[in-house]
């Protein structure tokens, strides 16, 4: 009774009960990146990270390998992803620049997935490399970073975070992504449910952008319990509104012009919605079928985030 109590008055403070979410076991398996061919024939660790840097490919393929262990068990993928944490650890250290940085999801989305199959030793590497990945965000944010503008990048800044405290596991790191979540709420989500940077720049694309990384902010908080589609910011604003108030277009019932698209007629392409509702339907599943008909492929990290599973 008590533990229904406590469900009970969760769900009131986060606005409504948790939803019925998709499983990514009833979903058909992503065919994986094969084992025994990587991106680079040896690992591209770096003291320097860019968006662009085609060493940033390691880390799409540190998911694939775990992938490749939890679904098949397969030995040689779980020693190669090891060889993989070490030498990034080794190297790098975060910068904070949540463009440079946010490739760093195939990273944690690995550590995540394989976490108590790795050695202890490297375990013991990684999980430091994650602390201070999500604490120095969470530093940057509570202190206004100008770095870290009210935009996109805040977001893209909680995503890290958030995805960090669930790998490691971490509810005092979650708790404290919470509290950035809903700053973002409230900076960036106007009451109705609008996105502020669409209203001023007439662009449906910086509404992707602002969403997708706190939807996959909401979905590592998901693994661990927590119910952020609901919660609101000062205003009653929450990722729920955002997601209906964009949901029209993502699904092709409605049509949006973007200044300075050439192709298609200058329409919105909605397919590159098709990841943000993936996400959204991790926390709700009614929003599956705009997924599907954005994209019909989810993404390989659907499966690393095991929504079915309980917290990890």
């Amino acid at each position: 009774m008590r533990r229904l109590a406590l469900a009970l008055a969760f769900a009131v403070l986060a606005g409504r009960a948790p939803a019925a979410t998709v499983c990514a076991g009833d979903l058909p398996p992503p065919k994986l990146a094969a084992v025994d061919k990587p991106p680079a024939p040896a690992v591209r660790a770096t003291p320097v990270l860019h968006a662009d840097s085609p060493a940033a490919a390691d880390f799409t393929y540190m998911r694939e390998l775990a992938l490749q262990w939890r679904m098949n068990r397969n030995k040689d993928a779980l020693k190669r992803l090891m060889a993989y944490f070490d030498a990034w650890t080794a190297v790098y250290r975060p910068r904070f620049d949540p463009v440079d940085e946010g490739s760093l999801t195939g990273f944690i989305d690995a550590y995540a997935i394989a976490d108590l199959d790795l050695p202890p030793d490297v375990r013991a590497r990684t999980r430091p490399f994650l602390s201070a990945l999500a604490r120095g965000y969470l530093d940057r944010l509570n202190a206004h970073d100008p770095g870290l503008r009210t935009d996109s990048r805040a977001s893209r800044a909680v995503e890290l975070a958030a995805m960090a405290a669930w790998a490691l596991g971490d509810d005092n790191l979650m708790s404290q992504a919470q509290h950035a979540f809903v700053g973002q709420l409230d900076a960036e989500i106007l009451p109705n449910g609008a996105v502020r940077d669409v209203v001023r720049a007439r662009r449906l694309a910086v509404a992707v952008d602002e969403l997708d990384p706190l939807a996959r902010a909401a979905v590592a908080a998901n693994n661990r319990g927590l119910h952020w589609l609901g919660l609101t910011g000062r205003r009653g604003q929450s990722l729920r509104q955002a997601l209906d108030w964009l949901e029209p277009w993502a699904a092709g019932r409605r049509w949006w012009r973007e200044p300075g698209q050439v192709a298609n007629e200058g329409l919105w392409d909605r397919s590159t919605a098709a990841n943000l509702y993936w996400a959204a339907s991790l926390l709700d599943d009614r929003y599956l079928a705009t997924a599907k008909s954005a994209g019909p492929v989810p993404p390989h990290w659907i499966w690393a985030q095991a929504p079915c599973g309980g917290t990890s």
